[in-house]
Protein backbone atom coordinates (compact mmCIF):
# COMPACT_ATOMS: atom_id res chain seq x y z
CA UNK A 1 0.00 0.00 0.00
CA UNK A 2 1.28 3.70 -0.29
CA UNK A 3 -0.05 6.95 0.20
CA UNK A 4 0.43 9.14 -2.39
CA UNK A 5 -0.69 12.10 -1.03
CA UNK A 6 1.01 14.65 0.94
CA UNK A 7 -1.08 14.09 4.18
CA UNK A 8 -1.10 11.49 6.61
CA UNK A 9 -4.39 9.11 6.42
CA UNK A 10 -5.81 5.94 8.54
CA UNK A 11 -6.96 2.92 6.93
CA UNK A 12 -8.73 -0.28 8.08
CA UNK A 13 -9.34 -3.23 6.47
CA UNK A 14 -13.49 -4.11 7.06
CA UNK A 15 -13.64 -7.69 6.26
CA UNK A 16 -17.31 -8.98 5.55
CA UNK A 17 -18.16 -10.72 8.90
CA UNK A 18 -19.16 -14.24 7.21
CA UNK A 19 -15.34 -14.70 6.49
CA UNK A 20 -13.93 -13.29 9.32
CA UNK A 21 -12.24 -16.97 10.12
CA UNK A 22 -11.26 -17.59 6.58
CA UNK A 23 -9.77 -14.00 5.64
CA UNK A 24 -7.10 -12.34 8.19
CA UNK A 25 -5.40 -8.75 6.73
CA UNK A 26 -2.28 -8.03 9.10
CA UNK A 27 -2.29 -5.62 9.96
CA UNK A 28 -6.31 -4.61 10.26
CA UNK A 29 -5.74 -1.21 10.68
CA UNK A 30 -2.91 1.42 10.48
CA UNK A 31 -1.53 4.70 9.27
CA UNK A 32 0.60 6.22 6.32
CA UNK A 33 2.23 8.91 6.46
CA UNK A 34 3.25 11.11 3.10
CA UNK A 35 4.65 8.86 0.20
CA UNK A 36 4.97 6.48 2.45
CA UNK A 37 4.59 2.65 1.52
CA UNK A 38 3.66 -0.59 4.01
CA UNK A 39 3.04 -4.36 3.31
CA UNK A 40 -0.07 -5.59 4.07
CA UNK A 41 -0.24 -9.40 4.29
CA UNK A 42 -3.01 -11.17 3.87
CA UNK A 43 -4.17 -14.86 4.76
CA UNK A 44 -6.54 -16.97 3.89
CA UNK A 45 -7.25 -20.15 5.39
CA UNK A 46 -10.62 -22.25 3.95
CA UNK A 47 -12.89 -23.58 6.30
CA UNK A 48 -14.79 -25.37 3.71
CA UNK A 49 -14.36 -27.53 0.83
CA UNK A 50 -15.79 -24.87 -2.24
CA UNK A 51 -14.42 -22.09 -4.28
CA UNK A 52 -14.24 -18.81 -2.38
CA UNK A 53 -14.65 -15.06 -4.25
CA UNK A 54 -14.38 -12.32 -1.35
CA UNK A 55 -14.35 -8.97 -1.61
CA UNK A 56 -12.98 -6.78 1.39
CA UNK A 57 -13.31 -2.91 1.12
CA UNK A 58 -10.72 -0.48 2.82
CA UNK A 59 -11.57 2.49 4.12
CA UNK A 60 -8.71 5.32 4.31
CA UNK A 61 -9.33 8.96 5.79
CA UNK A 62 -7.26 12.12 5.73
CA UNK A 63 -5.53 12.15 9.27
CA UNK A 64 -5.12 15.55 10.97
CA UNK A 65 -3.95 16.15 14.19
CA UNK A 66 -6.35 15.83 16.56
CA UNK A 67 -5.89 19.23 19.09
CA UNK A 68 -6.54 21.25 15.69
CA UNK A 69 -10.44 19.73 15.66
CA UNK A 70 -11.25 21.40 18.98
CA UNK A 71 -12.73 24.96 18.58
CA UNK A 72 -9.98 27.57 19.29
CA UNK A 73 -8.08 26.95 16.29
CA UNK A 74 -8.53 28.92 12.85
CA UNK A 75 -10.46 25.44 11.24
CA UNK A 76 -13.74 27.10 9.98
CA UNK A 77 -16.42 23.98 10.90
CA UNK A 78 -13.81 22.88 13.58
CA UNK A 79 -16.96 21.75 15.49
CA UNK A 80 -19.09 19.86 13.35
CA UNK A 81 -15.71 17.98 12.52
CA UNK A 82 -15.03 17.40 16.66
CA UNK A 83 -18.64 15.81 16.48
CA UNK A 84 -18.37 13.46 13.06
CA UNK A 85 -14.87 12.36 14.56
CA UNK A 86 -16.90 10.70 17.59
CA UNK A 87 -19.27 9.13 15.52
CA UNK A 88 -19.13 5.09 15.98
CA UNK A 89 -16.95 3.44 13.59
CA UNK A 90 -15.21 6.37 12.88
CA UNK A 91 -11.36 6.92 13.75
CA UNK A 92 -10.58 9.81 16.08
CA UNK A 93 -9.45 12.64 14.17
CA UNK A 94 -10.06 11.52 10.86
CA UNK A 95 -12.57 13.57 8.43
CA UNK A 96 -12.81 12.46 4.07
CA UNK A 97 -13.55 8.99 4.00
CA UNK A 98 -12.37 7.35 0.58
CA UNK A 99 -13.27 3.48 -0.06
CA UNK A 100 -11.47 0.74 -2.40
CA UNK A 101 -11.43 -3.12 -2.73
CA UNK A 102 -9.55 -6.23 -3.11
CA UNK A 103 -10.73 -9.70 -4.19
CA UNK A 104 -9.26 -12.74 -1.97
CA UNK A 105 -9.87 -15.85 -4.89
CA UNK A 106 -9.29 -19.34 -3.50
CA UNK A 107 -10.46 -22.56 -3.12
CA UNK A 108 -10.40 -24.95 -0.05
CA UNK A 109 -9.75 -28.47 -0.74
CA UNK A 110 -9.04 -32.32 0.60
CA UNK A 111 -5.56 -32.73 0.77
CA UNK A 112 -4.26 -36.77 -0.83
CA UNK A 113 -1.10 -38.02 0.32
CA UNK A 114 0.85 -41.22 -1.34
CA UNK A 115 4.10 -42.54 0.75
CA UNK A 116 6.23 -45.29 -1.91
CA UNK A 117 7.44 -47.93 -1.32
CA UNK A 118 4.84 -49.23 0.94
CA UNK A 119 7.73 -51.44 2.99
CA UNK A 120 11.26 -50.01 3.35
CA UNK A 121 13.24 -53.69 4.50
CA UNK A 122 16.85 -52.66 6.00
CA UNK A 123 17.58 -55.81 6.85
CA UNK A 124 19.96 -56.90 9.29
CA UNK A 125 22.35 -53.57 10.26
CA UNK A 126 25.21 -54.30 12.45
CA UNK A 127 24.60 -51.73 15.94
CA UNK A 128 26.30 -48.81 15.72
CA UNK A 129 26.14 -48.93 11.48
CA UNK A 130 23.63 -47.09 9.48
CA UNK A 131 21.89 -47.89 6.20
CA UNK A 132 20.23 -45.26 4.06
CA UNK A 133 16.93 -45.56 2.22
CA UNK A 134 15.02 -43.54 0.13
CA UNK A 135 11.09 -43.08 0.15
CA UNK A 136 9.15 -40.72 -2.20
CA UNK A 137 6.01 -38.70 -0.87
CA UNK A 138 3.48 -37.37 -3.31
CA UNK A 139 0.84 -34.81 -2.92
CA UNK A 140 -2.00 -35.47 -5.41
CA UNK A 141 -3.74 -32.31 -4.33
CA UNK A 142 -4.83 -29.23 -5.35
CA UNK A 143 -3.65 -27.75 -2.34
CA UNK A 144 0.15 -27.55 -0.81
CA UNK A 145 0.35 -29.60 2.39
CA UNK A 146 2.31 -29.43 5.67
CA UNK A 147 3.93 -32.67 6.82
CA UNK A 148 5.83 -33.98 9.63
CA UNK A 149 7.47 -36.81 10.22
CA UNK A 150 7.78 -39.48 12.37
CA UNK A 151 8.34 -43.11 13.31
CA UNK A 152 5.80 -45.45 15.67
CA UNK A 153 6.07 -49.37 16.87
CA UNK A 154 3.76 -51.59 15.35
CA UNK A 155 5.19 -54.51 17.18
CA UNK A 156 8.30 -57.32 16.92
CA UNK A 157 10.65 -58.06 19.91
CA UNK A 158 10.32 -54.60 21.82
CA UNK A 159 9.75 -54.47 25.11
CA UNK A 160 10.20 -51.52 26.43
CA UNK A 161 7.66 -48.84 28.11
CA UNK A 162 6.43 -45.88 25.68
CA UNK A 163 8.45 -43.16 26.79
CA UNK A 164 11.68 -44.91 26.29
CA UNK A 165 9.99 -46.89 23.15
CA UNK A 166 9.61 -43.19 21.22
CA UNK A 167 13.30 -42.30 22.25
CA UNK A 168 14.90 -45.21 20.89
CA UNK A 169 13.31 -44.77 17.61
CA UNK A 170 14.01 -41.26 17.88
CA UNK A 171 17.34 -42.34 17.76
CA UNK A 172 17.26 -45.04 15.94
CA UNK A 173 16.12 -43.37 12.58
CA UNK A 174 16.50 -40.07 11.02
CA UNK A 175 14.75 -38.17 8.25
CA UNK A 176 16.79 -35.38 6.31
CA UNK A 177 13.43 -33.53 6.20
CA UNK A 178 11.62 -34.66 8.59
CA UNK A 179 9.47 -31.67 8.07
CA UNK A 180 7.86 -29.03 5.64
CA UNK A 181 5.68 -28.35 2.90
CA UNK A 182 4.99 -30.60 -0.25
CA UNK A 183 3.64 -28.56 -3.06
CA UNK A 184 0.63 -29.77 -4.97
CA UNK A 185 0.76 -32.14 -7.47
CA UNK A 186 4.52 -32.75 -6.59
CA UNK A 187 7.16 -35.40 -5.06
CA UNK A 188 9.40 -35.23 -2.15
CA UNK A 189 12.07 -37.48 -1.91
CA UNK A 190 12.93 -38.57 1.79
CA UNK A 191 16.23 -40.41 2.93
CA UNK A 192 15.52 -42.33 5.90
CA UNK A 193 19.13 -43.79 7.61
CA UNK A 194 18.37 -46.69 9.94
CA UNK A 195 21.22 -46.76 12.68
CA UNK A 196 20.72 -49.19 15.09
CA UNK A 197 22.23 -48.60 18.90
CA UNK A 198 20.36 -51.85 20.06
CA UNK A 199 20.24 -55.43 19.55
CA UNK A 200 16.66 -56.52 18.43
CA UNK A 201 13.94 -56.90 15.61
CA UNK A 202 12.76 -53.23 14.53
CA UNK A 203 8.91 -53.09 13.36
CA UNK A 204 7.70 -49.98 12.58
CA UNK A 205 5.48 -47.53 11.32
CA UNK A 206 6.06 -44.09 9.41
Amino acid sequence: MKNDSRIPIEYEWCVPDKYKNCVIMTPPKSMLLPNEEAKVVATFTPLKKKKYSVTVPIFARNYFEQSKNYVGFYNPGSGLSLQASNMPGQFTGCVTTMRREIYIVGAGSDGCLQISPSILDFGAVTVGFTKTLQLNITNKSNCAMYIKLSMVASGGSITQDAQQLAKTLEECFRFDSAKGLVNAKSKKKINLTFKPNQRYDFSTQL
